[in-house]
């Protein structure tokens, strides 16, 4: 199944990556915490700068480890389940922000 951009990036600490499921709709979020060698940092954010059309923001939480935020990608069969599965999010949201 394809991968549809949120644009929404997680600001969770680093951790496990996340995965929720819905009927016809996977919410995806990697880690972001970094484990590749030191000198290669920048190539891993130029990878995500392709993926992502911009440049993703790097956070040192140490000398030894970097965490990038991280878009909740949505994977569903076709575009109107990732359109629902948007939907819902974004109106999840609004009522925990209570607007």
């Amino acid at each position: 199944m394809p991968l549809y951009h949120t644009t929404l990036f997680s600001n969770d600490p680093p951790g496990d990556a996340f995965s929720s499921r819905g009927s016809a709709w996977i919410f995806k979020k990697e880690s972001g915490v970094y484990t590749g060698p030191q000198n290669e940092v920048h190539e891993y954010s130029m990878k995500l700068f392709r993926e992502r059309g911009h440049a993703p923001t790097g956070n040192y939480m140490s000398d030894e480890q970097i965490f990038f935020d991280m878009e909740v990608l949505i994977q569903a069969s076709g575009g109107a389940q990732a359109q629902q599965a948007a939907n819902m999010l974004v109106s999840a949201i609004a009522v925990l922000a209570g607007c």
